[in-house]
């Protein structure tokens, strides 16, 4: 029996994604599809999908073109490999998230096929159903203790921006206001509770046109109160606790090293 599996996120499902899946299932005897996370999406385009990952599983189970529906793992991306072993994975014609990893796959014993489109200009989610332009806010927190500020190493699914040395923060909500987002995010990054000592000068704006999107940055200088550094598995692999100098050499966001740079004055109070 010759197993298939396809990647994708589905997440509003059209005849471009039926054509695919039919394709998919000709390729063997038995095909999972494997549905991207919500927070795997959040990373790789910069914004939620427009429907959560369980009603998008429960959406591909309904159509029957599949012997097997799962949801992708929060940590390792090839975890589905790891476990079904499938002998062939579909790639849809514009995909492109993981194929090269898929190709330097260690012990690969899989063929990669890449099928063909289903009438692209009318059957792609950003057709049918355009986003509006977004503007998000970012908090980000500078933890500082013994003269040193905490930078995270960043763990993402593109090759890009995994490795890179970051300041700890996240997205405010909505209905949330700025300090409580700050503390949250903190804490969910860094085990930390915080006092929240001073603000960074200016708010940083960055426009991603592709994406239709506008992120606001907010920075703040932070100390901890309590709480020992416990780091969230899925979004940082190490810590380090740096000098302003160390922070400016470090491989960091250049958006992150640029608001360093810009508050040396105000840093050099609370860090060596």
């Amino acid at each position: 029996m010759v197993k298939v599996m396809a990647f994708g996120t589905f997440d509003i499902i059209h005849p471009g994604h039926e054509f695919f899946l039919r394709e998919a299932n000709k390729l063997g005897q038995h095909l999972t599809i494997v549905i991207a996370r919500d927070e795997t999406v959040q990373q790789l385009k910069g914004q939620f999908p427009r429907v959560g990952e369980a009603i998008r599983l429960k959406n591909l189970q309904k159509l029957r073109l599949a012997n097997k529906v799962i949801l992708g793992s929060l940590g390792d991306k090839f975890n589905a490999i790891k476990t079904e072993k499938p002998d062939v994975i579909a790639l849809g014609h514009d995909q492109k998230f993981f194929v090269k990893a898929l190709r330097r796959f260690k012990g690969r014993k899989f063929t990669i096929q890449r099928l063909s489109a289903y009438h692209p200009e009318l059957y792609k989610t950003s057709k049918i159903a355009p986003r509006q332009p977004k503007q998000l806010i970012v908090v980000l927190g500078v933890i500082v203790k013994n003269r040193r500020l905490l930078l995270l190493k960043r763990v993402d699914p593109r090759t890009a921006f995994n490795g890179m040395w970051e300041l700890p923060g996240g997205g405010v909500e909505y209905g949330e206001s700025i300090d409580k987002a700050l503390r949250r995010e903190v804490f969910e990054e860094t085990g930390f509770k915080i006092q929240i000592k001073d603000q960074l000068n200016g708010i940083t704006t960055i426009v991603r046109t592709k994406e239709q999107f506008q992120i606001f940055f907010i920075a703040f200088i932070v100390k901890p109160t309590s709480g020992k550094l416990k780091m969230s598995k899925t979004e940082a692999s190490a810590a380090r606790w740096c000098t302003l100098a160390e922070s400016l050499k470090i491989r960091q966001f250049a958006l992150n090293k640029k608001m360093l740079r810009k508050n040396l004055k105000l840093l050099k109070k609370y860090v060596d």
